[in-house]
């Protein structure tokens, strides 16, 4: 070789070597539409944030783990770049049959193995809550998603999978559980997060027929003064929750009219929060002892507002009795055919 081809060979190499460090590195995608990717290196992720020194910057930059829709790692297998692929497109079976293509030992950076237990763990999540009759399916989610909070508790995905659990826990009857799981998320320092978590809270020790204890966690979501769209969404729902917790204390007097004036400055488009409110409004008559008032505001959510489905599938229960109870036996059985077929 001679002295020109060899200067001329290490200026390929070494010219090689600086555009791959240039164009290899981790990327930032955040979720707000419109929004910037950060390019660079990812130095630090916990539970609350990711920090990213950014190309040609020297000082990391502290992204929020709220704002983040996507985390990408230089070198990563394209195996699990499909994963996350298949994850954002809401693709959950391919991510399962994509993830027995990769081993996950083969992962050289921790942050990236922690995005495929992730995308593992949400993907057998979102299966088991859309098919909850497929027990063991279901049990297997709890397993994996239980094991990733334990495993990976500085992830920037640890709240999502709090809130996962919790919801996986209630469609599994375990309200015990699914308590733990949610009161985590109200640890989360992003007000939604802590709002959606006390209202879910509260929920559960209704359910639970206490009152006085829900009470206590509707009222931290209506002490909140944050002003957005889905916060308000919240607080209607937490209101919603005093009034059942006044009507299962005796006081069905107040509850109906706290029900009144909710109902009169909610949006009578959304089928959902209305139909919340005119299924309290019938449990409010029964407590009563007014079941012909408590069928009519079961049967507005069967005319009005059958879209809004948990609701919808409440009221048919409650009109199967009280169709029975008010000797409209055949009503009855067409409320309980229609519960079928549901």
């Amino acid at each position: 070789m001679t002295r020109f081809s060899l200067c001329i060979a290490v200026f390929l190499l070494l010219f090689v070597g600086t555009a791959s460090r240039a164009w290899s590195a981790d990327v930032v995608r955040l979720s707000e539409e419109g929004a910037r990717v950060l390019v660079g290196s990812i130095t630090e992720i916990n539970a609350t944030e990711v920090k990213i020194l950014r190309t040609n910057s020297n000082t990391p930059i502290s992204v929020p783990a709220n704002t983040i829709s996507a985390t990408q790692f230089d070198q990563e297998p394209p195996t699990l770049t499909a994963m996350r692929t298949a994850v954002n497109g809401s693709r959950f079976p391919d991510v399962l049959e994509t993830a027995q293509k990769l081993d996950p030992e083969t992962i050289a950076s921790p942050f990236a193995r922690q995005d495929y237990e992730f995308f593992l763990a949400y993907a057998m999540g979102q299966i088991a809550l859309t098919t909850p009759e497929n027990k063991e399916n279901l049990q297997k989610a709890i397993t994996a998603n239980a094991d990733f909070l334990k495993n990976n508790p500085k992830s920037y995905h640890f709240y999502p999978i709090c809130e996962q659990l919790g919801d996986l826990y209630l469609t599994a009857d375990n309200r015990e559980n699914a308590f733990q799981a949610f009161s985590l998320l109200a640890k989360a320092p992003w007000v939604v997060s802590q709002l959606k978590a006390n209202y879910t809270l509260g929920s559960i020790r209704l359910d639970e027929n206490k009152p006085d204890d829900a009470r206590k966690f509707f009222e931290l979501v209506l002490a909140s003064d944050a002003p957005s769209e889905e916060t308000l969404r919240v607080k209607t729902e937490a209101e919603i929750g005093l009034a059942k917790c006044l009507l299962r204390s005796g006081d069905w007097k107040t509850a109906i009219a706290n029900l009144d004036a909710l109902s009169a400055k909610t949006d009578p488009e959304d089928a959902k929060l209305q139909a919340a409110i005119y299924l309290a409004y019938g449990e409010s008559y029964e407590a009563a002892g007014n079941p012909r008032e408590a069928i009519l505001a079961y049967l507005h959510i069967e005319i009005l507002f059958p879209s809004a489905k948990a609701e919808y599938v409440s009221a048919l229960k409650r009109l199967v009795v009280l169709w029975a109870k008010v000797n409209r036996p055949e009503r009855a059985a067409e409320a309980e055919k229609t519960l079928k077929t549901l």
